[in-house]
């Protein structure tokens, strides 16, 4: 297999060393760019950030949390008082995360209309008949 080279120093794209695949290798979930560009710009409580990021269960916000503070990305502060206040916030690194995050969503919200296009082309194919299942996540097949 040829390997492309990226526009620095020629370095392979498909070298687990290459920048992006870092980059990817940290953001390249769910939930996480979701939750920095939640705390970009301010501190956040757990609860604070459970109601901003509706559709997240409070276990894959806590894992996803956990992830990022042992990244370096997040900071996590006790306040030693009952019940118990616990801040969140992007550390130095994490807001360059955050930067890189808010780049993409703001590419997304000018890209809409092709987003939905692609939406609908995934939705598709994940709905080709390959098997004679009654139902594709919750769509009638016919």
């Amino acid at each position: 297999m040829k390997k492309a080279t990226g526009s620095r120093g020629g370095e392979p794209l498909y070298d687990p060393k290459y920048p992006a695949r870092q980059v990817l290798r940290v953001i390249a979930d769910t939930w996480t760019p979701i939750v920095l560009f939640c705390l970009n710009g301010r501190t956040r409580r757990f609860n604070e950030m459970q109601r901003s990021i509706p559709d997240i269960s409070k276990k894959m916000l806590t894992q996803t949390l956990r992830k990022l503070e042992r990244s370096g990305l997040v900071n996590r502060l006790v306040h030693p008082v009952v019940p118990p206040h616990v801040d969140y916030s992007l550390t130095p690194i994490g807001v360059k995360f955050a930067e890189a995050v808010a780049l993409l969503c703001n590419w997304a919200e000018k890209n809409k209309a092709m987003l939905k296009q692609v939406d609908r082309a995934l939705n598709r194919a994940d709905c080709a008949p390959t098997t004679n299942s009654v139902t594709c996540r919750g769509i009638a097949k016919s």
